[in-house]
């Protein structure tokens, strides 16, 4: 597994970037998913079912552990919004979150795909990165027992000192926060928080934006905290009780479009490496 995942630190931080990585995501899936290894549906399909698993990253790239790649979803994405016979979009989503960056990647593609009904349906988990995903569907059904929300940003991780007395030698006074072996000052901290404040704000606005709800709603529930789909359901953060069945019957399709469903894997597995995508 990677360094920083291996180190549990959930963000990794960048110049100018932040990436979320929910540090108990590779806990909670399941260690394998079945994959259609379809890319791209037949022309006469009507409803695209894209699937997101595991931990929402970036890069297309090799892992070894599930992972949605914004890359490969993204071009999933395009894919379905330039098939004219697909009026409908379902995210099949099972997720507890990853980098908030891929997932505003995937969200900003999916409001681009014009004149298609778009559909979320939550199973197991439909957390932070992942749930800011699904409120951008137009509407989201979930499972009773689904685990929803972890709306939130965190930039915790395990300080280590693997190589004895860290010497800092840098330009700027914050430039080794985030290197292993430093240990961090109040001051530190306190830049690091103001940081995980702003994004946090930008999330709630955001979601908030896509539910149609006001912003101090999101932000009562950003505590970090989940939900059950039915406790989701009574705050706002989902529409409807139900599986793929209700999904189907509610987008108000023919029977005949009903039985043109095209499943598309947005996500990879460690023994799917090096297929096409």
């Amino acid at each position: 597994m990677k360094r920083w995942l291996e180190k549990l630190k959930p963000l990794s931080v960048g110049i100018g970037v932040i990436t979320v990585i929910i540090f108990w995501a590779n806990f909670l899936i399941p260690d394998s998913y079945s994959q259609t290894n379809n890319v791209k549906c037949p022309d006469s399909s009507t409803i695209a079912v894209l699937q997101i698993r595991g931990v929402i990253v970036e890069d297309d790239g090799q892992y070894d552990f599930i992972a949605s790649p914004a890359e490969r979803i993204v071009k999933r994405l395009k894919e379905i919004g330039d098939t004219p016979s697909i009026k409908a979009l379902v995210l099949d989503i099972d997720s507890t979150g990853g980098s908030m960056v891929a997932a505003d990647e995937i969200v900003g593609e999916l409001k681009s795909i014009p004149d298609k009904a778009k559909v979320a349906i939550i199973r197991n988990n439909g957390d932070s990165a992942a749930y800011y995903i699904a409120s951008a569907a137009d509407k989201i059904y979930a499972n009773a027992f689904s685990d929803i929300g972890a709306i939130g940003i965190t930039m915790s991780f395990t300080e280590t000192d693997d190589s004895g007395i860290y010497q800092a030698l840098s330009s700027g006074k914050y430039k080794d926060v985030f290197a292993p072996g430093y240990h961090l000052t109040q001051d530190d901290r306190n830049m690091v928080l103001r940081q995980v404040d702003d994004s946090a704000q930008t999330m709630i606005g955001r979601i908030a934006e896509n539910r149609h709800m006001p912003v101090a709603d999101i932000a009562k529930l950003a505590d970090g905290s989940t939900l059950n789909g039915t406790q989701a359901k009574r705050v706002g953060l989902v529409d409807e009780i139900g599986g793929i069945d209700e999904v189907l019957a509610g987008l108000g399709l023919t029977e005949a479009q009903k039985g043109n469903v095209c499943e598309m894997d947005g996500f990879t597995t460690p023994e799917s490496v090096g297929r096409s995508n």
